[in-house]
């Protein structure tokens, strides 16, 4: 009796702290290094390593901490992105608003990281009334196809029926000919830029609406980027697309980040297209990320690109089509996990020079483990495997996919503070020109000083 006593006891023990480790949240920290792996760090299709190291490719880089100013906080970012090695941005006094997108050409050698909730916001956006308007001009009845578009009121020209309409619908309503709205983004990085890092950040647009507006990121060729635990929500026309390398082959990293929409979106909800250049190939690596609420296509969607689709998850219910591969392009897929009402998880076209390894999946259907090549599709470089059924818990728990990183990201504040003033125009630390006698921080030739 006793010992049945004792065996029950134990089993009951055993299944509690059994139920309790099940019930305990899962801290991601575990499966990423916090260093840059995967494409971004190969600067050829053989692996050979590739030192990416943002801002801290200087010895001693030069930092700076940004502040929200409450208006538009264009001209200080695009300062301090040009001054500066290492820009944090700090959310502590509210979020950053961005009249237009910021055209980043010839800088290399940067990191752009969040902390205390780092935000930023375009100014624009699409307004329940805007959104009343389009729903009401019934503009799904015109076509999206090439040639069939006409001349808007400005005297601009658009290739496509659909698109011609909603940006004369919204000129209509707004009076604005200009379509300034259209610049509504944050970053277009090109092949002029190489070696950049963006951690822990949120990005909200305007709403996705289909006009050929602004990508909240364009990467039109930057190489050995990565980007890492940030937030995308609303891109106007993609949340974050990758092309247009012209020249060489373009390496980069898409790692930990969340894709969606809200209910500001109107349409074109296509949030990752990437290839799209003939001739030029992109070895691109997305690993860990969520692709959520209201995203339709485009998850990614590829076109002359190697691709490395690993541990992501897709809980997009209603979409049409989450990862379409298309022609010029390998894929390997493993380790993905799809939830319940998922469309489609994997489409692979018809094209004889696509190839594809689907491995180890979870709801892809007949693509959980498929292949249309006896070839090997491998990557050549080490990652962090995890089982495809853990995917949503290992990416919702802490330090999950998102800016999750606020205490672990090891950003500080500034240093090298002096008090002696020198010769040169003077900046405040939001890039703004100041007095010499400012009191507090003062930026001169680079170097910060202090006022008392």
């Amino acid at each position: 009796m006793y010992t049945a006593r004792f065996m029950f006891s134990l089993l009951s023990a055993i299944f509690a702290l059994q139920v309790m480790a099940q019930d305990a949240p899962v801290d991601a920290a575990a499966y990423f290094s916090g260093e840059p792996f995967g494409w971004a760090v190969c600067s050829d299709a053989s692996g050979k390593a590739y030192v990416l190291d943002g801002g801290n490719r200087s010895a001693a880089p030069k930092t700076i901490v940004l502040y929200s100013s409450g208006g538009d906080d264009y001209n200080a970012i695009f300062n301090a992105i040009k001054q500066y090695d290492i820009i944090i941005f700090d959310g502590s006094k509210g979020d950053f608003v961005l009249s237009k997108y910021m055209d980043i050409k010839g800088y290399k050698n940067k990191s752009l990281i969040g902390r205390n909730g780092a935000c930023l916001r375009t100014q624009w956006h699409i307004t329940p009334e805007l959104k009343a308007v389009l729903t009401a001009a019934n503009l799904g009845q015109y076509s999206s196809n090439a040639g069939t578009g006409g001349t808007l009121s400005n005297g601009q020209k658009v290739d496509e029926a659909r698109e011609l309409h909603t940006r004369q619908t919204i000129i209509d309503y707004s009076g604005d000919k200009t379509e300034a709205y259209r610049k509504s983004g944050f970053f277009a990085i090109n092949t002029s830029n190489e070696n950049l890092i963006f951690r822990n950040l949120k990005f909200y647009g305007p709403g996705c609406v289909d006009v050929g507006g602004a990508d909240i990121i364009s990467n039109n060729g930057a190489t050995h980027v990565w980007i890492d635990h940030c937030e995308f929500v609303d891109g106007m026309d993609g949340n974050l697309d990758s092309g247009k390398r012209e020249g060489s082959e373009q390496f980069v990293t898409y790692s930990w980040n969340v894709f969606r929409y809200t209910e500001r979106s109107f349409s074109h909800p296509y949030s990752n297209g990437v290839g799209w250049n003939k001739g030029y190939l992109q070895y691109i690596t997305y690993s860990n990320n969520i692709w959520g609420s209201g995203c339709e296509r485009r998850l990614p969607q590829a076109d002359w690109v190697y691709l490395h689709m690993l541990n992501n998850y897709y809980n997009c219910a209603g979409n049409a089509v989450a990862i379409a591969v298309n022609a010029k392009s390998h894929a390997l897929i493993e380790g993905n996990y799809a939830a319940s009402g998922v469309n489609k998880p994997f489409a692979p076209g018809n094209y004889s020079d696509m190839f594809y390894c689907a491995r180890d999946n979870y709801g892809f259907g007949a693509y959980n483990d498929k292949s249309n090549t006896s070839k090997s599709l491998d990557v050549p470089y080490k990652y962090s495997y995890i089982p495809a059924k853990d995917v949503p818990a290992v990416l919702e728990g802490q330090h999950g996919a998102g800016a999750t990183l606020d205490d672990i990201i090891g950003t500080t504040d500034i240093e090298n503070i002096v008090a002696e003033p020198i010769c040169g125009k003077a900046y405040n630390v939001m890039g703004q020109q100041t007095s010499h006698n400012a009191k507090g921080l003062v930026i001169i030739n680079g170097k910060k000083y202090i006022n008392r």
